[in-house]
């Protein structure tokens, strides 16, 4: 009987201990897990989740990995780096804090220039600029390349744009 008595007092504290753990909501040094697999079509996929036990056909668990946004196709995809590979969200669990890059098409952009009656000053700046032949080499422009803050500001000067007005040039066409 002493025995059935001291096992149900245990649980008994066990289950206020536990309670008061979550009432007192204490944090975790380790807030969340990176689980990293292959699905069946062999690419590498990530997900993000506080239950270390959250996903079992893993091949890789690790503490929070920082992620970053990597462009497949058209479309920007969050990915970590791990193992020498990038694991890719697709179920969307793995937020980056940073903005999503933007993609830019050169011609929307000029489209938008010959509205405001700029285009021979930007092809002007191109060419003082020295980025003419990056100009043309380039497909899109995104807002994550390295020259694209650099670029942003000296064209804004150089066209005479406002920080709103560039703002709204760049609301319109980045996508």
């Amino acid at each position: 009987m002493t025995t059935r008595r001291t096992v149900s007092r245990f649980c008994q504290w066990l289950a206020i201990a536990l309670f008061v753990c979550q009432a007192l909501a204490i944090p975790s040094a380790h807030a969340a897990w990176d689980f990293l697999w292959h699905d069946a079509q062999g690419r590498a996929c990530a997900t993000r989740d506080a239950d270390p036990f959250a996903r079992l056909n893993r091949e890789h668990r690790a503490e929070s990995l920082e992620s970053s946004w990597v462009l497949i196709g058209q479309e920007w995809f969050p990915a970590v780096e791990y193992a020498g590979e990038t694991w890719v969200c697709r179920d969307g669990s793995i937020v980056p804090a940073i903005e999503r890059p933007k993609t830019i098409s050169k011609l929307d952009l000029l489209l938008v220039l010959r509205e405001l009656d700029k285009v021979d000053a930007f092809f002007a700046w191109l060419d003082a600029s020295g980025l003419r032949e990056f100009w043309a080499a380039a497909q899109l422009l995104t807002t994550n390349h390295p020259l694209y803050a650099e670029a942003l500001a000296s064209v804004q000067e150089a066209l005479g744009l406002t920080d709103e007005e560039a703002a709204a040039i760049l609301a319109r066409i980045a996508k």
